[in-house]
């Protein structure tokens, strides 16, 4: 619709609408930024919780070292018994202190692995640990994040601004013409007006009709129009009853011949629409 008028507060309404718009895009980009470091957060937990499962890999190969080692000790022992068990002119003195050496070394690298082992579950589980716990902080953020910044609450404010902006603005209802301004610059809009206006491919006429010929007059009749003041051109209108008054007043068009003019008559509006009012747009309100 076509602008007619800006009220005095239209300038004020822009800024506030543009200081309201800023403030939503900046929250939207702060959430924006927000999200996705709590998403690179999350994946971070996830590939965390994922390299544990490395980890219990590496406790498996440990476990199989142990057992390895926990043979190696078996074996050496039932050596060193089977030495220790012959006489001892058949076994030199040296090699059953080789394999009393033997013994002590495999005691050491179970005992070793074991200690390893132990270390390495209890980092396991709280590697685990950690990694949910981060999972859970990181998933619980994101509504928080949304919680936090109020892009609704921003929204609602943009969209009242607007139609403050819209209110300051006077426009078209109609495609027409304007008649007449009532409130010029400055002046303060009150209950009145500000200005009158009509759709001049609507053009109707207004016809006093005596009370006594009311009776022939129908909706949906033809009716032709005369007038002193049509140009000259225009010979007479023509249009269509659309409406007949439902009460009888006295009349309030005059004849423009003083000796013809009466002001005692009793009448009934009838009001007729123009067929083509394009040649006497220039009378309207006539």
């Amino acid at each position: 619709r076509q602008v007619l008028a800006y009220a005095d507060s239209y300038p004020l309404r822009v800024a506030q609408r543009e200081s309201a718009v800023a403030q939503l895009e900046e929250a939207k980009a702060k959430l924006a930024a927000e999200v996705t470091y709590a998403k690179k957060m999350i994946r971070e937990a996830e590939l965390s919780i994922e390299q544990a499962k490395f980890a219990k890999m590496d406790i498996a190969a440990q476990e199989a070292q142990i057992e390895l080692h926990e043979a190696n000790l078996e074996l050496a022992q039932r050596d060193l018994e089977r030495m220790e068990g012959l006489d001892e002119s058949l076994v030199p003195e040296q090699q059953l202190e080789h394999q009393q050496l033997l013994v002590r070394s495999a005691k050491a690298e179970l005992n070793a692995s074991q200690q390893a082992l132990a270390k390495m579950k209890a980092a396991d589980e709280l590697n685990v640990e950690l990694a949910e716990a981060k999972l859970a902080t990181a998933q619980s953020s994101l509504p928080r994040l949304e919680a936090g910044i109020p892009i609704k609450s921003l929204q609602s404010a943009v969209d009242l601004a607007e139609q403050q902006v819209e209110m300051s603005v006077i426009r078209a209802p109609i495609a027409g013409r304007v008649l007449k301004i009532f409130v010029r610059k400055g002046e303060t809009i009150g209950q009145q007006p500000v200005l009158q206006m009509t759709d001049p491919s609507e053009i109707v006429a207004v016809a006093e009709v005596y009370e006594t010929d009311i009776r022939w007059v129908e909706v949906g009749q033809k009716a032709e129009i005369f007038s002193d003041a049509l140009p000259p051109s225009v010979e007479l209108l023509t249009g269509t009853v659309e409406a007949i008054g439902s009460t009888v007043a006295q009349n309030s068009l005059m004849n423009l011949d003083p000796t013809r003019a009466r002001t005692d008559a009793r009448v009934v509006e009838v009001i007729i629409g123009v067929n083509d009012g394009s040649s006497v747009e220039h009378l309207l309100n006539l």
